[in-house]
């Protein structure tokens, strides 16, 4: 439902920011519709304070200015942020900031074992904060938080013979075929796998297979 006490205008436009979602029109009649008939939501990327159109809005691959904003509810601006984000459980965020009870619709306030820099792991996405691993119930509000990008996990080849012997045993997959197997026997450049006639070398057989049991790129984790 339509609120007129949160209608951001020229003169309070200091209370939204870039990154935040709603609606903006040029006049409130305008503004009311869009949110009662739930029109598309559109992102702040600009502030102009003191200008007569303070809101500029992404819109279709360019941006419209504004005169008035309306802030969505909290939970469709955390469903925006994870959706532009790509955050998912398993992840890993960083806690940038403290906030106010009621700051941008959140329910939850800052406390104090709530760590200004800690990086924590998202156990799981609720409509109305994100929850994440530590002791008794930690939930955070998505705008305090920072995505942390992670290196993405390299290998390199076997190094000889003797790094890969641990391994003899185990069952490898062809990256294309899908097919499972055991290798026949391996020297110190290389191994021998079925259907083979040629040594595979080690830097190959990184390439092309992969370790059947764990997914993971048939060489050794740098």
């Amino acid at each position: 439902m339509f609120d007129r006490e949160k209608v951001l205008t020229p003169f309070n436009c200091d209370k939204a920011k870039k990154g935040d979602w709603g609606w903006g029109a040029d006049s409130p009649r305008k503004l009311e519709l869009n949110v009662d008939y739930e029109k598309p939501l559109m992102e702040i990327i600009n502030l102009k304070k003191g200008q007569e159109l303070p809101f500029v809005l992404a819109d279709k691959g360019g941006y419209t200015e504004y005169r008035y904003f309306y802030p969505a509810p909290y939970e469709l601006q955390q469903e925006k942020w994870v959706e532009k984000v790509g955050l998912k459980v398993g992840d890993k965020v960083k806690l940038t900031r403290g906030w106010c009870k009621g700051e941008g619709g959140c329910d939850d306030f800052y406390r104090i074992f709530h760590e200004k820099g800690k990086v924590y792991t998202v156990t799981e996405i609720k409509p109305k904060h994100i929850k994440v691993d530590g002791e008794g119930y930690i939930a955070l509000p998505y705008f305090a938080l920072e995505k942390v990008e992670e290196a993405p996990t390299t290998y390199r080849p076997f190094a000889n013979a003797e790094e890969f012997k641990p391994y003899r045993e185990g069952w490898w997959q062809f990256r294309t075929s899908g097919v499972v197997f055991k290798v026949d026997t391996y020297q110190e450049d290389g191994v021998y796998v079925p259907g083979e006639e040629k040594r595979v070398p080690f830097d190959v057989f990184l390439d092309k297979y992969t370790n059947a049991d764990t997914g993971e790129p048939a060489g050794v984790k740098l």
